[in-house]
């Protein structure tokens, strides 16, 4: 009954593994990745989602991090926005030389006129490059130091940031382990009150049961 308890643990923790991975910051703002758990080779996305901002801005500009020698971005497009005057973002090529997608916005005449009041969501497509290190972790992070919508005031110079709470704001992904298809070992007639061999040469989720 125990054994099948944990095979049942077991299954739900690898489904629940595979599920989006989501944090969220103060201020309404969230990344998250399609896959936990890439292995290498894998394309998976990050989508970096921006709150509805009621007030409208001038100026926005949106940036997430990586590490480029473990990833690379096979695609990103920049989303539309209503009331945009100049549009700029990073090709899939750059992102992946950078380290970092990318893409900004500028008002009509550089007057408050980008409407997010539904949101937007900034997406990437990347890929597991072979040098991934199996059972290693890695982040991709809004850069809260360069990240921003912005509103200008009526004076014309004065500028208010509308998108708070990006400080930490990451999702992490971890390369599976591949699975080992099999182990052999000779196993000399066991002796009654003498120990079996050790199996740690076989490394960690060995056992003799």
């Amino acid at each position: 009954m125990t054994k099948k308890i944990t095979s049942w643990f077991l299954a739900i923790m690898l489904v629940m593994s595979m599920l989006p991975t989501s944090v969220f910051a103060a201020g309404g703002a969230q990344i998250e990745s399609s896959n936990s758990q890439p292995a290498v080779g894998d394309t998976f996305n990050i989508s970096f989602k921006v709150p509805a901002i009621t007030e409208k801005s001038y100026n926005a500009f949106f940036v997430v991090n990586f590490d480029k020698d473990y990833f690379e971005v096979t695609e990103f497009t920049a989303p539309t926005l209503n009331g945009v005057g100049t549009k700029m973002q990073s090709t899939a090529a750059e992102a992946s030389s950078n380290g970092f997608f990318s893409c900004s916005y500028s008002g009509v005449d550089d007057e408050n006129t980008i409407d997010l009041s539904t949101g937007t969501t900034v997406e990437a497509t990347f890929k597991v490059k072979n040098t991934a290190i199996e059972g290693k972790s890695y982040d991709f992070t809004v850069d809260a130091s360069k990240t921003y919508v912005k509103q200008l005031e009526s004076d014309g110079y004065t500028e208010i940031e509308l998108l708070t709470g990006l400080t930490g704001l990451k999702t992490t992904v971890t390369i599976p382990k591949a699975p080992i298809a099999s182990v052999s070992f000779a196993l000399a007639d066991p002796a009654k009150g003498v120990a079996l061999p050790s199996l740690t040469g076989l490394g960690t989720g060995y056992s003799g049961m």
